[in-house]
């Protein structure tokens, strides 16, 4: 079973911003932590 991370509210707003700027999903795991 692969480890899920819960993201709070303020996180998934941000990484949708991200997604929407155009960043790889590796940038944002590297901003987001």
């Amino acid at each position: 079973m692969k480890n899920k991370k819960h993201f709070t509210p303020d996180q998934r707003y941000q990484i949708e911003a991200l997604l929407a700027a155009k960043k790889s999903q590796k940038e944002i795991a590297s901003i987001i932590g």
